[in-house]
């Protein structure tokens, strides 16, 4: 119940759907103040959410600091958290990815120059609705690619039960040797949530943050005034990031 009200809840988390909520109920009061006073509400909520400037600002304070890859340590496993490949087409002989492919080519990065020894992916179906029996997880993916990509077979381990967060963190550490020092990746975002699970489970690691949503800023007017469909999307992953940190919190995952 809690993995299907954690994914369903996502759209509740929408800063368009409240205000076009709001503008519905507007629409349905018989109540003249009632009703300026909603639509006024809404669009303060549509114009704040949709400033491209704002959601930059709270991204800059929220997202973990990145480390320079001369600057990181060598560990013994790099741990990748899935969620990042698509699934927008039929076609079964590729991967198709998203934005936060940077969680793979970055742990490829440092597997290339040495960092680390051993490839941790962990993650299965992430989907509500049931899969496909034969279709593969996401970790099965990413190794086909990673092995595709000059990385031996036997230097990856694969997790392929996790669904969240905390399950990520909950089975890779019955996976890998907890005395060996492990570098998480994760996009800059998702990292304090990460980091307390992983810390939770007793793994020892070094944060290495990736897939940044923030950016330079810019205070150009046509920035700082007209609406931005992809501030009103940032909102929405940030708003759902913040409140998967404090349920975590509250039902005791960290």
């Amino acid at each position: 119940m809690f993995f299907f009200l954690s994914k369903t809840l996502y759209y509740a988390s929408m800063p368009l759907v409240w205000g076009v909520g709001l503008l519905v109920a507007a629409l349905l009061t018989r109540s003249t103040q009632k009703r300026k006073r909603r639509i006024i509400f809404s669009l303060v909520i549509l114009a704040f959410f949709s400033n491209g400037f704002i959601s930059n600002e709270a991204y800059k304070l929220w997202e973990y600091d990145i480390t320079k890859f001369k600057d990181t340590p060598k560990a013994t496993y790099g741990i990748i958290l899935t969620g990042f490949t698509g699934g927008q087409t039929e076609d079964d002989d590729r991967t198709y990815f998203n934005k936060g492919v940077d969680r793979m080519i970055h742990t490829l990065q440092l597997y290339t120059l040495g960092k680390i020894d051993t490839i941790v992916i962990t993650g299965g179906h992430a989907n509500v609705l049931p899969t496909k029996k034969k279709e593969k997880t996401e970790s099965e993916k990413i190794a086909d690619v990673l092995v595709m990509a000059g990385v031996p077979r036997e230097r990856i381990l694969l997790e392929n039960k996790a669904r969240n967060t905390h399950e990520n963190a909950l089975f890779t550490a019955q996976i890998i040797d907890k005395r060996y020092k492990s570098i998480l990746v994760t996009s800059a975002f998702h990292m304090r949530r990460a980091k307390a699970c992983f810390e939770h489970e007793g793994i020892d690691f070094i944060p290495f943050a990736v897939d940044l949503y923030q950016h330079k800023r810019s205070f150009t007017p046509a920035y700082l005034i007209i609406p931005s469909e992809t501030a009103m999307s940032d909102w929405a992953r940030l708003i759902h990031e913040w409140i998967g940190y404090v349920v975590y919190d509250v039902v005791g995952y960290y």
